[in-house]
């Protein structure tokens, strides 16, 4: 399943950059999710990028036909690499590797001003490698990462206006 998101911020590239690379807003965002267990594994910011990587359990609200393969939660490990700013744009590669389970998510993300602000590119594809069913699951995963894309851009978006 492709996933697509655009996200504008009022305020200039580096300010989103920062967002992005600050461990308090990565904790922020998931406790404000309501992911019961989360941590930052790594982050690591120069002028040349950055490497970020987290693990969260979110609760998997599968459907019925899912709940044996996912059980009660789901771990997730994202790596965000991102590479060095040109000419005021940034651009950089996602995945999301679900340990144990079949499923798989990976993207591009690009970060570039906009006349007011900023804009945030996402794209990817999410892969559920599960025979007769795998589509069903992709639909719902791809479900659930667009909700949670909208509801990180909005935590985003307060964190950003309390600054």
């Amino acid at each position: 399943m492709k996933l697509s998101q655009r996200d504008k911020y009022d305020v200039d590239p580096a300010a989103v950059f920062a967002m992005f690379c600050d461990e308090k807003f990565l904790l922020g965002k998931y406790e404000a999710l309501g992911y019961p267990k989360y941590e930052v594994l790594e982050i690591e910011a120069s002028d040349s990028g950055a490497r970020i990587k987290t693990r969260r359990h979110a609760p998997a609200n599968v459907p019925g036909f899912a709940k044996k393969l996912f059980g009660d939660t789901t771990e997730m490990v994202q790596t965000d690499v991102w590479g060095p700013e040109k000419d005021g744009v940034r651009d950089g590669t996602w995945t999301i590797d679900v340990p144990g389970k079949p499923v798989k998510a990976r993207g591009t993300i690009r970060l570039e001003p906009s006349a007011d602000g900023s804009l945030v590119s996402i794209e990817g594809e999410l892969k559920a490698s599960v025979p007769l069913i795998g589509g069903k699951i992709e639909s719902w995963a791809g479900g659930e990462a667009k909700e949670a894309l909208v509801k990180e851009y909005e935590f985003g978006v307060g964190w950003l206006a309390d600054r």
